[in-house]
């Protein structure tokens, strides 16, 4: 409380009342210096506490943070029934397309739209193929049962390779045709399934409910009556070769490529698509070759770039950085190990793992903004996925890692919108999609990363100090109030015993007798 001008108190006076309030006044003045004086260290302290806490929080919180968005999720299919399909049309139907099918597979076209389904010109043009390609086998792309759901950029007629279960097979006869074709149901993982239209004579002789891996091509997208009176939409697949996965190789198989020497073929990246959900088989394979045969010479590596600080560059020139070695770091999100390449082996590589990171970098960052393109230096968080030709052990979540490799690609993975989620990372998405920059490596090493889990003995220390002085402060606080309250009630029983004692002298001096034996004058 502070005195204003004009309130003053009088420079003397004998009031009691007056006498307290200046009383008062000086014993509030003196704790307001003590608050002026310990306020402002006080705050000092605590700012200065917070802005050493703000950045180690902001780390914690980070390794806590989900970067990624979940993935999108398939809805299981509903099992087709399989006991009666419809009868494929007839051999002279096949027959006046054929030349049609042929002059479409010259010019490398698939099956037209206008195809639907098992229909005379979609059979003519999978004869056609199927001689085709048994002549001179395509390289197929290993494809999982989201990629060919979820995926708007499997072309019609992509050679391929799933692997599934057998679930059930029903001969399908063309009438006049000695083809023995047959139509195979098989169980994909996450609840999805495809039909297989397929002439090989292993199509009519691998059991049921055992595994079997399919290679041939994408005919199209067709629907079967599933229980209930409903139907499902699956892929059509045309079957060239069926077996077992668990069986060796054949010197024409699909996969034989890659159990040869390895050595780089020209044009290896050529057919690479940064917007589809996966990764080309072939220069995949053959990366993984290189990185394998690179881990005897370290030094072809030693001196690669950093790949965070050059992930723009990347992103808007992928084609010109393919196969271009780069220093990758990053904190684990999740790892697992690739079940394709333990299958196949290519050029020897017997495991792989496959490990997604995430980091905040203060890195270059590309941003288009009414078709004006500004490049700024700004903190961005990236994703980055390894494919590491290692034997360690699977890493844990939020371990920092980092380690060297060869970039492949950008590889588009299909999740689930959430705005709310995407505004509190402060993610302004444009599609269902985000993306990792893909690199083969050899092995990672780990890091010690910044301490993101303490406060740090300085912290702590700081909040000591600050909790200290608060107790003194409310202490101090207390016992001027209780001072003064003790005070003024000793001044005022002070006061009040002089009053009382006053008033008794006056009394007997008006008592006494006058002097001289006098009267006191009559009023």
């Amino acid at each position: 409380m502070f005195n204003l001008p004009g309130r003053q108190p009088p420079p003397f006076s004998l009031d009691r009342k007056t006498m307290a309030q200046a009383a008062q006044r000086r014993q509030l003045s003196r704790t307001e210096w003590r608050m002026l004086i310990f306020l402002p260290v006080l705050l000092i302290v605590i700012a200065w506490t917070i802005y050493d806490w703000r950045g180690r929080m902001g780390q914690a919180m980070d390794l806590t943070l989900n970067p990624i968005p979940a993935e999108a999720k398939l809805t299981p299919m509903g099992r087709p029934l399989y006991e009666a399909l419809p009868a494929l049309p007839g051999e002279a139907e096949i027959a006046e397309l054929r030349g049609t099918a042929r002059e479409l597979i010259a010019i490398g076209s698939p099956v037209p739209l206008t195809a639907s389904g098992l229909d005379a010109m979609t059979l003519a043009w999978a004869e056609a193929s199927l001689d085709l390609d048994r002549q001179t086998p395509p390289l197929p792309q290993r494809l999982a049962a989201r990629e060919l759901v979820l995926s708007d950029h499997v072309r019609l007629g992509t050679p391929l390779i799933v692997e599934g279960q057998l679930e059930d097979r029903l001969p399908a006869p063309v009438a006049g045709s000695e083809r023995p074709w047959q139509r195979l149901l098989v169980a994909l993982d996450e609840g999805q399934f495809v039909e297989v239209v397929s002439d090989a004579p292993a199509a009519a002789q691998l059991p049921l409910g055992r595994p079997i891996r399919v290679t041939g091509r994408l005919l199209g997208y067709g629907d079967l009556a599933t229980a209930g009176g409903g139907s499902q939409h699956l892929p059509l697949i045309l079957g060239r070769a069926l077996v077992e996965p668990a069986a060796p190789n054949q010197a024409g198989d699909a996969l034989a490529e890659y159990q040869r020497a390895w050595s780089q073929p020209d044009g290896l990246y050529a057919g690479i698509d940064d917007a589809r959900l996966w990764v080309e088989t072939r220069p995949y394979y053959y990366l993984l070759g290189q990185l394998l045969r690179e881990r005897s010479t370290p030094a072809v590596l030693a001196d690669a770039p950093d790949g965070n600080q050059a992930a723009d560059d990347v992103h808007l020139r992928p084609d010109e950085f393919r196969g271009k070695p780069f220093r990758i770091t990053g904190y684990v999100y999740q790892a697992w190990e690739d079940q394709d390449v333990k299958r196949d082996q290519p050029f020897g590589v017997g495991r792989v793992v496959r490990v997604m990171l995430w980091r905040r970098d203060i890195a270059p960052v590309t941003e288009s903004l009414d078709g004006v393109e500004t490049r700024k230096i700004r903190q961005v968080l990236r994703l980055y996925e390894w494919a590491a030709v290692t034997d360690q052990p699977l890493p844990k979540r939020g371990d920092y890692l980092t380690t060297t490799g060869r970039f492949l690609k950008k590889r588009a993975i299909a999740v689930d919108t959430d705005p709310l989620r995407d505004q509190a990372n402060n993610v302004q998405r444009q599609s269902d999609r985000v993306y990792t920059w893909l690199y083969a490596t050899g092995p990672w090493q780990e890091l010690e990363g910044p301490a993101t889990y303490n406060l740090g003995a300085l912290g702590w220390v700081s909040g000591g100090i600050a909790f200290v002085m608060l107790i003194l402060g409310v202490y101090w606080w207390r016992r001027e109030a209780t001072s003064l309250s003790m005070q003024q009630r000793t001044q005022l029983a002070r006061a009040q015993r002089a009053r009382i004692h006053a008033e008794r002298q006056a009394g007997k001096a008006s008592s006494q007798p006058a002097r001289d034996g006098q009267a006191p004058p009559s009023p």
